[in-house]
């Protein structure tokens, strides 16, 4: 067990540093730059500003200065936000997005097992068709064009729900909805298939044949081994929902660090989009570790090697 975490840390350090490496030098080949705006600055003042952050110095000059600082855990200072250290502003603004997508994983989990297994247990009849066919609307619709639809219905024409900010529970529903829709379908289809195939096992019809109750068999037994594809789908999932919450935070004009990072891309702010793709990156890297530990949990015959 100690070998295989020595290993994923190791593993975890290569990749963060592989993807601060291709984020660093791709960022630095798209033309224009931090301090260019409506109203061009003098040429003293611009190489003032190169000055100050770094960015006068030769290419990978600037590389090596980056990683030592990123080793020391110092992102170093916003370019746009002025006077703002960027893990401050991580700090700030993650606890929100956390919050929205902390929510739309749990809603996406509690409700797509549930829905899967019923469509497992009513296999071929109108409600495993029901749920396979919100599923698959679920999985085609992209997650924007489901929160400006739900905007413009339930917030313009209905006029029931809130459209922006996160005031009140009431502000959470349409942005939780839409990023939680895409993987509750996909997990309910996930869970009816791996239900069915696990249902279909000798060890159910021999608890089957042992007289146990179709309670104990499903929950017991089979739905325990059917979470596996599920416990892996976790990882890419908070994936998806925190890299999707970009967009709907600009949406629903949330406070959180996925508008911060789109502003910085687009103000070609490099040390906040630098500072935020190694956070977000080493966080995806720690939710597959934490994956792979709930495997073991949901099946003990699974070995950490």
């Amino acid at each position: 067990m100690l070998k295989y975490f020595i290993k994923r840390i190791a593993y975890a350090i290569a990749t963060v540093w592989i993807i601060s490496t291709l984020t660093f030098f791709l960022m630095n080949l798209v033309p224009g730059g931090p301090f260019l705006s409506e109203k061009a600055p003098s040429p003293a003042i611009l190489k003032a500003m190169e000055e100050k952050y770094g960015l006068d110095k030769p290419l990978i000059v600037q590389y090596k200065n980056y990683l030592s600082n990123v080793a020391k855990l110092d992102f170093g200072y916003s370019i746009k936000r002025k006077g703002r250290l960027i893990t401050e502003i991580i700090k700030e603004k993650f606890p929100v997005s956390a919050k929205v997508g902390g929510i739309a994983i749990i809603t996406a989990v509690v409700c797509g097992i549930p829905l899967g297994a019923l469509a497992a247990l009513k296999r071929g009849k109108w409600l495993d068709k029901t749920i396979m066919v919100i599923a698959t609307t679920g999985i085609s619709i992209p997650a924007f064009v489901v929160a400006t639809s739900l905007m413009v219905y339930f917030g313009v024409k209905l006029k029931i729900l809130p459209t922006f900010g996160l005031k009140t529970p009431l502000h959470y529903i349409l942005p939780v909805f839409s990023l939680a829709l895409y993987p509750m379908a996909y997990i309910s289809r996930l869970m009816r298939s791996s239900l069915l195939d696990v249902i279909g096992q000798d060890y159910i019809r021999t608890a089957k044949a042992k007289g146990l109750s179709g309670f104990i068999v499903l929950f017991k037994h089979a739905l325990r081994n059917a979470l596996i594809p599920v416990i892996t789908y976790l990882g890419p999932l908070t994936a998806g929902i925190l890299t999707g919450s970009f967009v709907i935070e600009k949406i629903f004009t949330i406070p959180g660090l996925g508008g911060e990072f789109i502003n910085s891309i687009t103000g070609r702010d490099y040390p906040m989009v630098m500072g935020v793709t190694i956070f977000y990156a080493s966080l995806i890297v720690i939710m597959n570790l934490v994956v792979d530990i709930l495997y073991v949990i949901a099946d003990p015959r699974i070995k950490l090697k």
